[in-house]
C-alpha cells in the first residue's frame, strides 16, 4: 500500500507536468468562452442586420472560429508551437479590421459588440501562459494596434481614452497570467527538484541498507567460520604444542604445531567489528611470509586491525616481501624464535597501512652497525618503490622494531 509520503513524492516528480496541464486548461477554457461569444455575436449581428457586408463578416467570424477549433484540438495535447501562436495572432489581428469594414456605422464603436474583445483576451492569455515574455509583449503590441485601429475610427479624447482603458485591461490580464505562469513554473521546478532529491536520497539509503545487510551477513558467516576454526584446528594445534605428556612427544612436532597455531590465531584476529573492510590479499600474503619463516623454526604471532578498503596490488607485494625480509633478519641475527607482526591503519591516517615487525632478540646499535643488504634494499627499497617508507629502531639487548608504512 502506498503511503502518503510516497504518494507526495511521486506527485512532486510530476508536478511540472501537472502545472502545465492546469495552465493549458486555463488557456483552453478562455478560448472556448470566446468562441461561444463569437457565435452569439455573429447570430445577433445577422438577425439585426448590423453588417453592411454580411459575407465579409461571416468570413471573418468563420476564420477566427475555425482556427480556434484547430487551436483547441492542438492545445489539448500540450502547449502550442511557435508557428501555431503566430497564426493565432495573425488571424485575429486581420479579423478585427475586416469586421470593422463589414459592420454598419456605429456598430463597432466598441469592439466588444463583435465579441472579439474576449478573443483578444483569450489569445493574449494563451500566449502569456505558453510563450516567452518577449513573444507575449510582441503579441500585446500587434493585437493592441489592431484593436485600436478597429475601435477608434474617429479620433476623439473620449474614444481614445475608452479604447486605451479597454486595451490596458486586456493587456493587464495577459501580464498577470504571464507573471503567474512564470512563478508557477519556477515553484514547480523547485518542488520537482526537491522530490528528485528525496528519491535519490531514498535510493541511496536503500543501497546503504543493502550493503549493511550484506556486510552483516558476511561478518556473521566469518564469525561462524572463526569459531569453527578456533574450536577445531586451533584448539588441536594448541593442545599438541604443549609440553609432554599433554602435548606431542616429539619436540620438533610441538614446535611446528605452536608455529602453525600462531599463524592460525593471526588469521582469526582480524577486527571485524570496526566496520572497515580489510584486504584479504595483504593479510594472506603476510601470513604466508610468516609461514615460510615458521617452517624454519620462527614462531610468528599476528594481530590484524582495521585496514583501508583498497590497497594496490604492488603495495601488497612490497609489504609482504619487506615483511619476509624482516622476519628472515630475525631468524638470522636476533637470536630468538618468536616475532610479532601487527597490521593496522595508521594512527594519523585511516587510509594508510602500517606493518610492525617486532622481536625481543639481541638487537643492535643502528648508529654503529653497518647496514647490510636486507634493511636498505629488501625492506626500505621495496617500500620506496611503491611510495611507502620503512623505519628501524633497535637497542642492543632489547630487540628490534621494523615499521613499514604506505603511503609514506
Amino acid at each position: 500500500m502506498e503511503t502518503p509520503v510516497t504518494a507526495g513524492v511521486e506527485d512532486g516528480l510530476h508536478i511540472e507536468r501537472h502545472v502545465g496541464a492546469v495552465l493549458t486548461a486555463v488557456a483552453v477554457t478562455a478560448r472556448a468562452v470566446a468562441l461561444v461569444s463569437a457565435v452569439i455575436s455573429l447570430v445577433v449581428g445577422l438577425q439585426e442586420r448590423q453588417f453592411a457586408h454580411a459575407r465579409l463578416a461571416v468570413v471573418a467570424y468563420v476564420a477566427v472560429g475555425l482556427w480556434s477549433l484547430i487551436y483547441l484540438a492542438r492545445a489539448r495535447g500540450g502547449p502550442p508551437a511557435l508557428w501555431a501562436s503566430t497564426i493565432d495572432i495573425a488571424v485575429l489581428a486581420a479579423a478585427m479590421p475586416a469586421l470593422r469594414v463589414a459592420g454598419r456605422p456605429g456598430y463597432f464603436d466598441n469592439v466588444s459588440n463583435s465579441a472579439l474583445e474576449p478573443f483578444v483576451s483569450a489569445v493574449l492569455v494563451g500566449v502569456a501562459i505558453h510563450a516567452s515574455t518577449r513573444r507575449t509583449l510582441v503579441a500585446c503590441a500587434v493585437l493592441g494596434a489592431s484593436y485600436l485601429a478597429t475601435v477608434t475610427t474617429h479620433l476623439s479624447v473620449v474614444k481614445v481614452t475608452n479604447a486605451g482603458g479597454d486595451l490596458a485591461w486586456l493587456i493587464g490580464i495577459a501580464l498577470v497570467c504571464l507573471v503567474g505562469a512564470r512563478r508557477l513554473h519556477r515553484a514547480a521546478a523547485a518542488v520537482g527538484a526537491g522530490a528528485r532529491s528525496v528519491v535519490t536520497e531514498r535510493e541511496q539509503l536503500a543501497e546503504d541498507r543493502g550493503r549493511d545487510l550484506e556486510r552483516r551477513r558476511q561478518l556473521e558467516g566469518q564469525r561462524r567460520r572463526h569459531l569453527e576454526l578456533h574450536d577445531g584446528p586451533l584448539a588441536l594445534l594448541t593442545a599438541m604444542s604443549r609440553p609432554a605428556p599433554v602435548g606431542h612427544p616429539d619436540a620438533r612436532v610441538r614446535e611446528r604445531c605452536a608455529a602453525n597455531a600462531d599463524l592460525l590465531r593471526g588469521l582469526l584476529s582480524e577486527e571485524d567489528d570496526t566496520g572497515c573492510e580489510s584486504v584479504p590479499e595483504l593479510r594472506l600474503g603476510l601470513v604466508g611470509a610468516g609461514a615460510d619463516c615458521a617452517a624454519l623454526g620462527l614462531r610468528v604471532r599476528f594481530q590484524f586491525g582495521s585496514l583501508p578498503a583498497q590497497v594496490p596490488e604492488p603495495v601488497v607485494e612490497a609489504m609482504c616481501g619487506a615483511t619476509r625480509a624482516a622476519l628472515n633478519n630475525v631468524l638470522a641475527h636476533a637470536g630468538t624464535r618468536t616475532a610479532w607482526v601487527t597490521v593496522d591503519a595508521a594512527a594519523d591516517n585511516a587510509e594508510a597501512v602500517t606493518v610492525d615487525i617486532v622481536d625481543c632478540g639481541s638487537g643492535f646499535d643502528p648508529g654503529t652497525t653497518a647496514a647490510g643488504v636486507g634493511l636498505p634494499a629488501a625492506i626500505g627499497g621495496r617500500m620506496a618503490e611503491v611510495g611507502g617508507a620503512a623505519g628501524v629502531d633497535s637497542v642492543p639487548g632489547n630487540g628490534t622494531w621494523v615499521r613499514l608504512r604506505w603511503p609514506a
